[in-house]
């Protein structure tokens, strides 16, 4: 058995044990007990650096907070998202002071660079943040919630419990091939497009965003909107080769609206 799938059942069982202690009432002290116990007895012979990745994903147990730091993305006179994104944002339990605006470049006549600029600009500011933001949520600001707060958080703390080393997990999607992985709650994915929602690694950043500004340069050098240059088109040329996921079932989509990119009224439905 590979160690990497070892990691993966390993973390979900103390996890779930993680989760008996809480319901239990037991301490924090002896909960961090148990988790240093059987970090220890696991992977008394691995590294330093991997122990401490797999503790730090094993302790983020609070749902959409998990997160180190939020952005969405919203064109200035675009004021109904930014009161709706708002609106979504607030009924979680992210912390404020992780929410940052990322003001959207706008191109009305050209509204699909404007987006892959404005993702790429989420990211360079995601990767100038300090060492120990490790990871991040971006959304679009017409993301709405489709799924209960309780089960979105039960299904992330479920998520990082299972999958301590992720490149994108897709908060929202347009699927159409994926693979199953050892758990029902979330599919790895091999062909999706839409980010209105979606988590990047640290680790995963740079690579994301010179895909992004391949997009952007192939689109300029085109001087018009071609399908496979558009930002979450050009991206599926990574997904079958990094650890790229979505929750299954997604806990949203895209809410039907007016759209600056396609200068009509959408309704896409995921």
């Amino acid at each position: 058995m590979c160690f990497g799938f070892q990691c993966e059942v390993f973390i979900s069982i103390l996890y779930y044990e993680l989760r008996f202690f809480k319901n239990e009432k037991k301490t924090v002290k002896k909960k961090q007990q148990t988790v240093n116990g059987f970090l220890n007895s696991f992977l008394f012979e691995r590294n330093k650096s991997t122990t401490f990745f797999l503790y730090y994903n094993i302790m983020k147990n609070d749902g959409l907070n998990s997160f180190d730091v939020v952005y969405y993305i919203n064109l200035e006179h675009r004021k109904d998202r930014f009161e709706h994104i708002n609106k979504e944002l607030r009924k979680t339990n992210i912390e404020a002071s992780k929410i940052n605006r990322i003001d959207g470049v706008y191109m009305k006549e050209f509204g699909c660079l404007g987006a892959s600029k404005s993702h790429a600009k989420a990211l360079e500011s995601f990767l100038k943040t300090p060492d120990n933001v490790q990871n991040c949520i971006i959304f679009e600001d017409d993301f709405m919630f489709t799924q209960s707060q309780e089960k979105c958080n039960e299904m992330i703390n479920d998520f990082f419990s299972s999958f301590p080393q992720f490149d994108v997990l897709m908060l929202s999607s347009n699927t159409f091939k994926y693979k199953k992985t050892y758990f029902p709650f979330v599919i790895r994915i091999e062909n999706a497009q839409t980010l209105s929602g979606y988590c990047v690694s640290k680790k995963f950043a740079p690579v994301l965003l010179q895909n992004f500004k391949e997009s952007i340069y192939k689109l300029e050098k085109a001087g018009r909107k071609t399908h496979d240059y558009c930002i979450d088109i050009y991206m599926k040329r990574l997904q079958r080769t990094h650890e790229w996921f979505c929750l299954e079932p997604k806990i949203g989509l895209q809410m039907d609206n007016y759209s600056d990119i396609e200068r009509r009224n959408v309704s896409y439905k995921c």
